[in-house]
């Protein structure tokens, strides 16, 4: 989010991460979710965060992406931004060697908001991500410190 340093931000992540990790369907599964700048699509991630999304992903059974938007600006224009932020998430994944089968893209723009867009710290959070990596019965989740921002 935008005005944070990144321990600040890494630090809310994680609380947050803790607070939404449950059962999706009946399945082991993580929430991680990667923010970015308005109308933007390009990501830049702390090593550390990197890494620890790298070991979440290569552990999932599956992953489903979806791309998220503020309420600024035209719906059409919010569809091309949110398919675009979940397209950069799924590239990330792919580079890691995430196999190419494993995650599934989606895109949401317009109502799906977890903050009121009538403040800049609430569009900042509705600007976003959204992986959802299932886990396999057996294993416990690694813990998934992820930090992400746009690049200016």
């Amino acid at each position: 989010a935008p005005g944070r340093d990144a321990g600040a931000e890494l630090e809310a992540v994680n609380r947050e991460r803790d607070e939404i990790q449950a059962v999706v369907n009946g399945l082991n599964a993580r929430l991680v979710r990667l923010y970015f700048a308005s109308g933007r699509s390009n990501l830049t991630m702390t090593l550390s965060a990197e890494a620890a999304l790298k070991r979440l992903a290569l552990q999932s059974t599956a992953i489903t992406i979806k791309g998220r938007t503020d309420n600024i600006g035209a719906s059409d224009v919010n569809q091309r931004v949110a398919w675009a932020r979940a397209n950069a998430a799924r590239q990330l994944l792919l580079r890691m060697g995430v196999p190419t089968a494993t995650p599934t893209v989606d895109r949401a723009a317009q109502p799906d908001y977890i903050a009121d867009n009538n403040t800049r710290e609430g569009r900042a959070r509705n600007r976003r991500a959204e992986l959802v990596f299932v886990l396999p019965e057996a294993k416990l989740p690694v813990a998934a410190a992820t930090s992400a921002k746009a690049t200016p």
